[in-house]
């Protein structure tokens, strides 16, 4: 005795899901008679069905239809019985129809010769029209449509998993990496053992543009920057937001001399972002801080080097900003201001005689800072 419990359960029930739908067919015959047998096979099973008798629109046809399943009939023409396996092939040869099954249709039973020309023309299987085989036609049909309904649910589960993995490795805001997945990739990078840059990117007085402007241009500004700064790195480097107005670059495979010439690079790039259309500032700049892991100097573990290079940014902040700093293993190294900073550094008196170089004090920590963006 089947119970109310028995109906609702999710395999025996006879309510569809949402996405459910009744399968597309379309039948490709010239034959009367053969369309109205496949017809009558296909509606006793619930498909939407789709006729077509010439193949001249067949294209047409596939793409208004946009089939689940495709019955093509080998009598198609009697002057070409080669008509419907080239059929199969043109059908296979379309990009939508890749995946969708085709099922040849001959009126007896085909020899083993013509049901494996069928197959290498691109049919997924071949069937009889015969009286005595309609059962197992219909079965057919029915298995074909279960095997691309799973396909289809297998490619949605795919592409649902590749947007939650794409959502897990990118920044909402600028469609960059963010920082989790980049300091994965970072010590993956280390652990190997490999040289590279890391480049450590502040956007010069990005409070003022929040303040002045509102965070949605605050916002506009940041995709800006790092489309800019995705736009310039080389295959295989990668760029990601570490946080707020913070983005960092792995540039692998350079000296510290590469990588911060890499880094002036990006710069100048940065500096000559047109803002204007989005009603921000005109112009935004940023500083950087340039730190090199290099088998000739390398560094304790990758969080040294983050301290280093986040050093190296804040001294390029109190330099006067707009600027790059490169981070050696021991010591900072501000290269010359650039030529066209508006601002000097300022230089530390250091005692008549003394030949040691003075360098700025250090930043206890990130949020120990004074300087204004």
């Amino acid at each position: 005795m089947t119970t109310t419990s028995d109906l609702a359960s999710p395999e025996n029930s006879t309510v569809p899901g949402e996405d459910e739908r009744a399968p597309r067919v379309l039948i490709v015959a010239a034959c009367r008679t053969t369309r109205k047998v496949l017809e009558a096979s296909c509606h006793g099973q619930g498909h939407e069905v789709t006729c077509a008798e010439e193949t001249r629109t067949l294209r047409r046809r596939v793409s208004d239809a946009r089939p689940d399943l495709i019955l093509v009939a080998m009598d198609l023409d009697t002057s070409s019985p080669q008509l419907g396996l080239e059929i199969c092939g043109e059908l296979k040869a379309m990009a939508q129809c890749r995946h969708t099954p085709v099922l040849l249709i001959a009126k007896e039973y085909p020899t083993a010769r013509v049901a494996a020309r069928a197959l290498i023309a691109g049919a997924d299987d071949i069937l009889s029209l015969a009286p005595s085989r309609l059962e197992e036609l219909r079965a057919r049909i029915h298995v074909a449509l279960r095997n691309k309904r799973y396909r289809d649910t297998l490619a949605r589960v795919r592409a649902d998993r590749n947007v939650i993995r794409e959502d897990a490795h990118t920044d909402a805001l600028t469609g960059v990496m963010n920082r989790r997945c980049f300091e994965q990739q970072l010590q993956a990078v280390f652990d190997a053992g490999q040289h590279f840059g890391l480049l450590f990117i502040d956007v010069d007085h990005f409070k003022a543009v929040n303040d002045s402007h509102g965070h949605a241009v605050g916002d506009e500004v940041l995709r800006a920057v790092a489309a800019r700064l995705q736009d310039g790195v080389r295959s295989g480097d990668v760029v990601a937001r570490f946080g707020g107005e913070e983005f960092v670059i792995l540039v692998r495979g350079v000296t510290a001399q590469v990588a911060h010439t890499v880094a002036e690079r990006h710069r100048q790039a940065v500096a000559t972002l047109n803002l204007s259309p989005i009603n921000g500032p005109a112009r935004v700049s940023i500083s950087v801080g340039v730190a090199a892991h290099h088998e000739s100097k390398p560094f304790d573990s990758v969080e040294a080097m983050l301290r280093r290079a986040d050093r190296a940014l804040y001294d390029s902040k109190r330099a006067g900003r707009n600027r790059v700093t490169l981070a050696t293993r021991d010591s900072l190294v501000p290269p010359p201001p650039s030529l066209d900073s508006r601002e000097r550094p300022t230089l530390r008196a250091v005692p008549h005689g003394s030949s040691r170089l003075t360098v700025p004090a250090t930043p206890q920590s990130r949020t120990g800072r004074t300087l204004d963006g």
